[in-house]
């Protein structure tokens, strides 16, 4: 009975650090980074000129960044994950102004921050 208990918790352990473990693709965190979707899905309503649905994700963003920023905490330094929100403030009113070329300079430098997030 002991011999089975001991065997399921390293079973479980064993699945538990496979999640840790498997290999980080370069490529993948923008997929997967919800920031980074909301941020790829505000770039096309802006290609696209559709500004009253670019608004309403530039509201979700600083949201969904909270939700986050214990990641960014973690692979980042404060001054890289400071920049991401003060771009993400800078964008809300960029957006309300329908500036096409900033808001699509200013989203294009959250990726790249995030990325450098990502890259350490």
């Amino acid at each position: 009975m002991l011999l089975n208990k001991v065997i399921l918790m390293f079973l479980s352990f064993g699945v538990y650090l496979s999640g840790w473990l498997t290999p980080f693709h370069p490529g993948d965190w923008e997929q997967e980074d919800p920031v980074a979707k909301n941020v790829q899905v505000i770039r096309q309503h802006i290609s696209n000129k559709r500004w009253d649905l670019a608004k309403r994700e530039v509201k979700q963003l600083p949201r969904i960044f909270e939700q986050q920023k214990w990641k960014y905490q973690m692979f980042g330094d404060e001054g890289e994950y400071e920049q991401v929100d003060h771009e993400i403030s800078k964008l809300s009113v960029i957006v309300e102004l329908e500036d096409r070329s900033q808001a699509l300079i200013t989203l294009a430098s959250i990726l790249k921050t995030l990325k450098e997030i990502y890259s350490m």
